[in-house]
């Protein structure tokens, strides 16, 4: 049998490892997601940067915007789910953070494809609305988790304050109390991918992931 020192520390090494590959991958996902995002805003700025706003999924159906609009929800999903490939379901939080990653992945590829057909037809535009609404609930609700697992580290209550003050806009905006698309999704998307990358580099740092 093995020394049990040599085994837990090699298994806190491995989770290490592991944690840290796993972050450096969603980040990766989220920098090509919104730089992609912002280059779109940079060719076609009148879209979203006006009185009245327009969501980002007008992008997906412009000639001039549909390539880095493509590209930066599928290469957001696709370093998402990757991730979810070096998870090791083997504890509470390797269990939820691989679910997380991969619902989100899924999210982010339904959102890309009903963004092509939303215009055909009115049911077209309410699944592709009802898809972007599922996902802000769901990375608001993910995010409360992370933000109550990790909520001794101001840091992350602070992202997740911001992404909750956009989940409130984009209700408010649903509710035509105010018109304010592009903040909230700004807020929600950016604050769920700061605080899901915050919450695995302290996840590598955790003596409960073995």
């Amino acid at each position: 049998m093995g020394d049990p020192c040599h085994l837990v520390l090699s298994c806190h090494l491995y989770a290490a490892i592991m944690t840290n590959d796993v972050a450096r991958l969603v980040a990766r996902g989220q920098l090509w997601l919104w730089i992609l995002l912002l280059v779109c805003i940079a060719l076609h700025p009148g879209l979203v940067l006006k009185r009245n706003e327009s969501g980002l999924s007008n992008y997906g159906i412009h000639l001039k915007t549909v390539v880095p609009y493509s590209l930066s929800l599928i290469l957001g999903a696709t370093y998402s789910f990757r991730a979810t490939r070096l998870i090791r379901a083997d504890g509470y939080l390797s269990l939820v953070f691989r679910w997380i990653l991969w619902t989100y992945a899924l999210l982010l590829a339904f959102s890309l494809i009903s963004t092509y057909i939303y215009k055909l037809n009115n049911p077209l535009n309410d699944l592709h609305v009802g898809i972007n609404v599922a996902t802000a609930l769901f990375e608001t609700i993910a995010a409360a988790w992370m933000a109550f697992i990790w909520r001794k580290h101001s840091a992350v209550l602070v992202i997740f304050g911001s992404e909750v003050s956009g989940f409130v806009l984009g209700a408010l905006t649903i509710a035509n109390v105010v018109h304010l698309v592009l903040v909230s999704e700004a807020l929600v998307g950016i604050g769920f991918g700061l605080l899901l990358y915050r919450s695995l580099t302290l996840w590598e740092r955790s003596p409960t992931i073995c």
